[in-house]
């Protein structure tokens, strides 16, 4: 069971992760497919579905994400696959390792693990499921012990890869230059998160908002500042998510007219709760989850 404090904390992961996403697009409240990739996995697992399931990946389409050939196509690409990870790591907060396994097959655009031949293959995002590992287990540092942590998530990866990992978030953390290629692009947007966020993030709530407005003005890639905005609200909770951006997020371009920034409080919320039955009565529970 979570505290008070937890919930309130899981629900603000989507509604930050919205913000950033939407204030870096420049798109006037409005989300990108980015935090629409992630709000099609929360509809799942606010609904019960369990992320880790191949069914719910099938339902995704995932195994039709193909890596792009496009320097600009695969960033957004890669933006999909990170921010989707957000959800599965509500759903999964009482199991670090099944969240890891889930975040790892979700972020890989298929629903499945690497083979060997695709692990060798050059146009390969190898670093993809580290980060969404990562990404994942920080996220539920942040949710369930309000704290950020970058390297939460490091003794989950396999042994090889720490050491660069480690080294990459940290330099990162600190400002200072990192080769975003050695962990590919999905990597690379990790660590433009942790470089917004720096050795601090942010000392209280009060300036998520300077951090997360001056983030998406500085020009950084629009999934890093969701990540970003994503972690900071999972730290903090709703109280540092402006009541302002509640209000004006929405979805309409990207599929989700119905869907606004509340919406998105509730589905963190229940994502959350993805291990209790749900009461179709409840009225918490959304008319578009029936």
């Amino acid at each position: 069971m979570l505290t008070p404090e937890q919930h309130d904390r899981s629900a603000a992961v989507l509604l930050g992760l919205a913000a950033g996403d939407a204030l870096a697009s420049g798109d006037d409240f409005e989300w990108s497919e980015r935090t629409a990739a992630a709000v099609d996995i929360a509809l799942l697992t606010a609904d019960g579905r369990d992320p880790s399931e191949a069914a719910v990946r099938e339902d995704l389409g995932a195994d039709g994400e193909p890596e792009a050939a496009d320097p600009a196509a695969a960033t957004r690409t890669a933006g999909r696959r990170l921010l989707r990870t957000a959800p599965v790591a509500l759903a999964l907060l009482d199991d670090p390792v099944a969240l890891a396994e889930a975040a790892r097959l979700v972020c890989s655009g298929r629903g499945t693990a690497l083979t060997d031949s695709e692990r060798s293959d050059p146009s390969t995002d190898r670093g993809a499921g580290d980060a969404a590992v990562l990404f994942g287990l920080s996220l539920r540092v942040a949710v369930l012990e309000g704290r950020l942590d970058a390297l939460a998530g490091l003794a989950a990866l396999p042994t090889e890869v720490r050491a660069i990992w480690e080294a990459q978030l940290t330099a990162a953390g600190q400002g200072r230059a990192v080769d975003v290629r050695r962990r590919g692009t999905v990597g690379g947007l990790l660590q433009g998160a942790w470089a917004i966020l720096g050795d601090e993030g942010a000392a209280d709530a009060s300036r998520v908002e300077r951090v997360i407005s001056r983030a998406a003005q500085s020009g950084a890639d629009p999934a890093s500042v969701a990540a970003a905005g994503a972690l900071l609200a999972g730290r903090w909770g709703l109280e540092a998510v402006p009541v302002a951006w509640r209000r004006l997020l929405h979805g309409r371009l990207h599929g989700r007219p119905d869907l606004v920034g509340v919406d998105l409080v509730r589905l963190g919320m229940l994502s959350a709760r993805s291990g209790v039955p749900h009461d179709p009565d409840d009225p918490a529970r959304m008319d578009v989850l029936r």
